[in-house]
């Protein structure tokens, strides 16, 4: 019988801590939306999906007590019934509970909404020791010893796990608000130990509670509903449907914890499996979305579980009855949430909102090929010794910055590097801004473009920089009349697409430089075309760029730097990767269906190359991004660029080997760690960037004709088949 209890009690725990992490996922996936709503918006964001939540519990519950379904809260079959409150306790189950939580709710919306899920829940996760403090300070009982030992190992390591120097203000907040909703479900804990401890003499304060509950709600109802009225339109993009669903979960994991878990152990042990659950749940988002962090954040971590072991180990020895099992799962658990956090996984999860794919530096190993790809001479890219490349910024010295990318043999480290130079080259330049303006942004079938602007999307998230204001190549569309021009904290930016030295480009540059005289004006990573037809226009750059007293421009590859230096010498010149690589290395689990994917550009850049005869037995598949099949698209601005952008990653990632004369595809099968062929166009972007970054990394190979490109691609198909499994 005991068995059969400690076995239910682990299946509810479990299924707990899964209905807890899918409330929370899909919270997230309603405020932290793929477009960049503005702070007032975000707030309204967090009120619509607290009342939605709120008013799905309340629903739920109502249903829950005219099914009579109540009974499965009654609590005959217990054995530890010593430890649970007295008969007269209020039924947990009441939707006055819910209402009196309202506001720790809110909170704890408002703090997935300014920081990183994960990051919110690290902080969540010693809400018991808080609960604990405050009941020591509110109620005058004495802290246990095991608990003043533990309070500061776990908040400091909290703190230390979630710290990182690039943090920005916003997501400070959003820790802010996470050890808030600590404060205020600690607050609605001890009015419950009250109601328990005499619940006669405590209706008047039940009453006084419900009330105030109710009255919260619905002036929390009224200010929602007049902010719906002031912001209509973004209101018609609010997820409905996610918030729902998360208050669906939401309401199901409370009911499980307060009417199930409580039927196969001790309040006491309910309160250490909370915990646990806490701790799972915040490893859990990590390894779903966290990019790497240092050896000081882990140790902190370490830090943590030690404190939090410290807190529980009192609570769950000796072993009780049926709470053995359930003990036992925390200890093995505990010693096991930090090995697992380490190494992120990908998850599918990242299907379940049907616009994700997962993204960060550290999601898959890289490939070893042991040889089969030989290396190449690259006598003409001499670069300078190494010596005291660890001591120079890659801002100080831009010659040096590319030092360790030529030496990276995986793709992962070139990932890595490429984040170290973009942390390094933008907190220089952008450091001290708050708002930007994006001009330039390509909104067509080229879905290297919109990974481009989904990379610097990225770049200003991590920088905390809101994105007040867009327009659209060629630039027609600008009016910058609206923006406030004097504002210090506003910074300009120029998309990192097309080239410098490109007519097209001309017009855009011109009208941003002379509407912001005194804003700095940045453009994104970008090369430059001279003096291949019709990239004849430099000199007319240098002097769009000579008018402006804070240009700053970063070239994505040497050769472009070069001319910057020579021609924009009235700017400041950088050299740092694409914009693309700050999307991170991309897991995508498709099987390849085809030996080859030939991705053939059709516009002025191609070679117009005749294309070879492919062997029989090798499927191949050629086409170009224009073709209509692959298109997806959607009304709102970032979405529609997440679309795109996925539906080129999912039709490269069904290839074994990868050609093109596209860079992007390049870089695309690059983050994917695939096996790919690089074509030299005209303007030899690929070879100056291949050059600049990717010499010795053992996933591509550059070619400079479709003959060569076969040959490569067999070479690589054979490697592939004879000793590669792509992760």
């Amino acid at each position: 019988m005991q068995l059969n209890s400690a076995a239910f009690g682990t299946l509810w725990f479990l299924l707990w801590t899964l209905f807890s992490f899918f409330a929370h996922y899909f919270a997230r996936n309603t405020i932290q939306s793929d477009s960049s709503p503005a702070v007032n918006e975000q707030w309204l964001t967090v009120l619509l999906l607290t009342v939605v939540q709120l008013g799905v519990g309340f629903i739920v519950l109502k249903i829950f007590l005219l099914l009579n379904l109540s009974s499965v809260s009654n609590y005959d079959n217990i054995s530890d019934k010593d430890s649970l409150p007295s008969p007269n306790v209020n039924e947990p189950c009441k939707p006055s509970m819910y209402l009196a939580h309202a506001a720790a709710t809110l909170a704890t919306n408002a703090s997935i909404a300014f920081v990183n899920t994960g990051s919110a829940f690290t902080i969540k996760s010693f809400e018991p020791i808080t609960t604990a403090v405050l009941t020591s300070m509110l109620l005058g009982s004495r802290l246990e010893t095991h608990v003043v030992v533990a309070l500061p190992l776990v908040v400091t390591g909290a703190l230390g796990f979630v710290w990182q120097s690039t943090l920005q203000s916003t997501a400070t907040f959003g820790l802010g608000m996470a050890f808030i909703s600590n404060l205020l479900f600690g607050v609605r804990n001890i009015n419950l130990k009250l109601l328990q401890r005499d619940a006669p003499s405590m209706t008047s304060k039940l009453q006084l509670l419900q009330a105030a509950s109710i009255t919260s709600v619905l002036v929390l109802l009224a200010v929602v509903f007049i902010l719906m009225f002031v912001t209509s339109t973004y209101i018609s993009h609010f997820d409905i449907f996610s918030s729902v669903i998360s208050g669906l979960f939401h309401v199901i994991y409370t009911i499980i914890s307060t009417c199930l878990i409580l039927k196969y152990t001790s309040v006491v042990g309910h309160a250490t499996a909370n915990l646990l659950k806490r701790i799972l749940v915040a490893a859990i988002f990590y390894m779903i979305g966290r990019s790497a962090a240092s050896t000081s954040n882990w140790l902190m971590g370490a830090l943590m579980l030690v404190g939090l072991a410290i807190y529980i180990c009192p609570k769950i020895f000796p072993f009780n009855g049926s709470n053995a099992s359930l003990s036992l799962l925390i200890v093995i658990s505990l010693v096991g949430v930090l090995v697992s956090t380490v190494s992120p996984l990908n998850s599918s999860l990242s299907a379940l909102k049907p616009t994700g794919f997962q993204m960060s530096p550290t999601h898959h190993q890289p490939l070893d090929l042991k040889g089969i790809i030989n290396d190449r001479k690259r006598e003409a890219y001499s670069v300078d010794s190494i010596e005291a490349v660890d001591l120079v910024k890659s801002y100080e010295n831009p010659k040096k910055a590319n030092l360790r990318s030529i030496q990276a043999k995986d793709t992962i480290t070139l990932i890595k590097e490429a984040y170290r130079i973009h942390e390094e080259v933008f907190t220089h330049i952008l450091g001290k801004y708050k708002k930007a303006v994006l001009v330039n942004v390509f909104q067509w079938f080229n879905k290297g473009d919109h990974l481009i602007t989904i990379g610097q999307r990225r770049i200003l998230q991590r920088m905390g920089i809101q994105l007040i204001y867009h327009c659209f190549y060629p630039g027609r569309d600008c009016n910058f009349n609206s923006i406030n021009k004097n504002d210090p904290e506003l910074v300009v930016l120029i998309q990192g697409a097309g080239y410098i030295g490109h007519p097209s480009h001309e017009y855009v540059t011109t009208i941003t430089v002379e509407s912001f005289p005194n804003n700095r004006v940045m453009v994104f990573p970008i090369s430059v075309c001279h003096p291949i037809a019709p990239c004849t226009e430099i000199q007319q750059f240098a002097d769009i760029f000579s008018k402006h007293k804070d240009v700053h421009i970063v070239l994505r590859d040497r050769y472009s730097y070069d001319l910057a230096e020579q021609y924009f010498t009235s700017a400041h010149n950088y050299l740092a990767p694409d914009s693309a690589f700050a999307v991170g290395s991309i897991r995508m689990n498709i099987v390849p269906v085809y030996d080859i994917i030939w991705l053939k550009r059709d516009d002025w850049e191609s070679q117009n190359d005749e294309m070879p005869q492919f062997p029989a037995g090798v499927t191949v598949q050629v086409t170009d991004w224009s073709d209509k099949w692959m298109e997806q698209t959607s009304e709102n601005f970032w979405e529609d660029h997440q679309l795109r952008t996925m539906t080129g990653i999912s039709f490269l990632a069904r290839a074994k080997v990868v050609v093109s004369d596209r860079l992007h595809a390049h870089i695309m099968s690059q983050l994917m760690g695939k096996l790919n062929v690089a074509i030299n166009s005209q303007t030899k972007k690929q070879e100056h960037y291949y050059m600049t970054w990717e010499q010795s990394v053992n996933t591509s190979v550059l070619v400079n004709n479709n003959a060569e490109a076969l040959t490569e691609a067999l070479r690589l198909l054979k490697a592939y088949n004879q000793s590669v499994t792509l992760v």
